[in-house]
């Protein structure tokens, strides 16, 4: 799910607590994919189990307040906003920050770090038409990128002990996510996780770079910007249309889909519309990303 706008008042990551023991010498935890979202369990605190979705295009944990004991929280650190989604199709969400742990289950828990709780949202559609949405209506989003713009200041996955803060395996072919260093051999990587060049192809056409892709593995059915001149179909690419994916040096190919009807949509250039993969490479093959460079990230399509 991809950030449009940077968030205000971050929370920093705060360190130098320890971590829970007992943490497994292999930090995997199930997930699964419904509604076209990867999704994982987690619990923020010592409060409930919430089902969250596993999203490369954002950085940071945001929860609705159900999914959460404010009374286990502390005291705020922070507030802010963010926006999600596509120009002309935006959800706003203004939230607090607390510094608190995140369990993973089978025993992986972080040390405090900053989650943000949704205060208030607003939903905009056609740019002109907003409407207010209820607090408890708004996503559970784990945003594990390291580039994108926010909500927050860094992924809890960073806060992970040891080596289990590195990166993330995303293995959903396995239905598994896994903490710590990339466990499988690669078919190509890009710098940026998830914002970065590649070189699209869209059916038997050209090579063409795009600057500013999102490797975003909450962006549904994806979207391809207008300068790259796809086939419109009322806003979206014909069913049938096929597009191939590659590193920005077009040597290696990383994920090829074909998309359906009024599914993956045409956005603006001019307005700041990007290519964005959503969860189709996701779906096909495991995808790692790696917490280095600092700031950056690295995406790796893995076999």
């Amino acid at each position: 799910m991809a950030v449009l706008l940077p968030p205000g008042g971050r929370g920093g990551l705060l360190g130098g607590v320890a971590g829970a023991t007992g943490a497994p010498g292999v930090a995997t935890v199930p997930i699964t994919v419904q509604n076209n979202d990867i999704i994982a369990n987690l619990s923020v605190g010592g409060g409930p189990t919430a089902s969250v979705v596993v999203d490369t295009g954002s950085r940071g944990l945001i929860l609705p307040p159900q999914d959460v004991n404010t009374a286990t929280l502390g005291p705020p650190t922070g507030s802010g906003s963010v926006v999600y989604g596509e120009p002309g199709d935006t959800l706003t969400v203004n939230y607090t920050t607390y510094a608190t742990t995140v369990n993973f289950g089978n025993g992986i828990v972080t040390q405090p770090t900053t989650v943000a709780v949704a205060t208030s949202a607003t939903q905009t559609i056609d740019f002109f038409f907003s409407s207010p949405v209820p607090t408890s209506q708004v996503p559970a989003i784990l945003g594990v990128g390291v580039n994108p713009a926010g909500p927050l200041g860094s992924s809890p996955v960073t806060a992970l002990p040891g080596s289990f803060g590195q990166g993330v395996l995303i293995d959903e072919p396995k239905g598994v996510m896994e903490f710590g260093t990339n466990p499988l051999p690669a078919i190509g990587s890009v710098t940026g996780a998830p914002s970065t060049t590649l070189d699209i192809r869209i059916n038997s056409g050209a090579l063409q770079s795009t600057s500013g892709a999102f490797i975003d593995s909450g962006g549904l059915y994806g979207s391809v910007p207008d300068n790259l001149n796809p086939p419109n179909a009322g806003g979206y690419l014909p069913a049938g249309t096929t597009i191939s994916v590659y590193t920005p040096d077009g040597t290696t190919l990383l994920y090829t889909t074909t998309v359906g009807s009024q599914q993956t949509s045409i956005v603006s250039s001019l307005l700041g519309g990007n290519f964005n993969t959503g969860i189709a490479p996701f779906l096909q093959d495991p995808i790692y990303l790696s917490y280095s460079p600092s700031g950056t990230g690295t995406t790796i399509f893995d076999t």
